[in-house]
């Protein structure tokens, strides 16, 4: 579907828990028998069918390609049981793309050649303060975790689900970006503008913050008041 504040969203039957408010009518446009065009306000998919295999090219409203989801990078787990229970998805990372964003980050603003945990934690349990800046900033937990990532190749992903998320953004293949989510969820909104309006298209689906009191920010030191100091 086609939101209508701008994007795509690619889902299966398990959706996540933020929904757009309205869609896009979908423009179809046949290319030939294997290629289909679908195109929303601002952002067009080509599907590409084969006996066996799938592609879903992204694409801007300046017609260039942002990236591409194939049918042979994309895994679902499933128990002894035959219950569904993760979804493992890889997408293209270009030689010198830059990679940013998943929150709240202790180890620089790029996040190419790094593993990611999304899932919120309490990073310095039990950690004393001697170690803070030699081992704490190299850890790959954090406590505010959004998983979202933007492109300088003028795209951002946004993984609709609450389940946890293991990043591989491009370190054991410098080349892909995996996403494993352990749980039975996939549900991508996908922006194809400038990152400054991605996020804008974000904030419209999932909220935008405000700035608590002063007083607040007291109790958010917490404990850390010495290492802020």
């Amino acid at each position: 579907t086609f939101p209508s504040f701008g994007g795509v969203r690619i889902c299966d039957s398990n959706r996540g828990a933020f929904e757009p408010e309205a869609l896009c009518d979908i423009l179809y446009e046949t290319i030939d028998e294997h290629t289909l065009r679908m195109t929303g306000q601002d952002t067009s998919i080509v599907l590409t069918t084969e006996e066996f295999h799938w592609e879903l090219g992204i694409y801007g409203k300046d017609g260039a390609l942002r990236t591409i989801f194939k049918s042979s990078e994309l895994f679902y787990g499933f128990d002894k049981t035959g219950e569904y229970q993760s979804v493992y998805l890889k997408l293209p990372i270009a030689e010198k793309e830059g990679l940013f964003g998943f929150g709240e980050r202790f180890n620089g603003l790029e996040q190419k050649r790094t593993m990611l945990t999304m899932w919120n934690v309490d990073c310095l349990s039990g950690m004393p303060l001697a170690d803070f800046a030699d081992d704490y900033c190299e850890k790959t937990q954090a406590y505010k975790n959004v998983p979202i990532v933007h492109s300088d190749r003028r795209y951002s992903i946004f993984f609709n689900t609450y389940y946890p998320i293991r990043m591989d953004i491009g370190y054991t293949n410098p080349f892909r970006l995996g996403a494993e989510i352990y749980g039975c969820q996939l549900d991508l909104y996908i922006w194809t503008g400038r990152i400054e309006d991605n996020i804008k298209n974000y904030m419209a689906l999932t909220g935008k913050p405000f700035l608590p009191p002063k007083w607040a920010f007291d109790y958010w030191m917490g404990g850390g008041y010495n290492v802020w100091n």
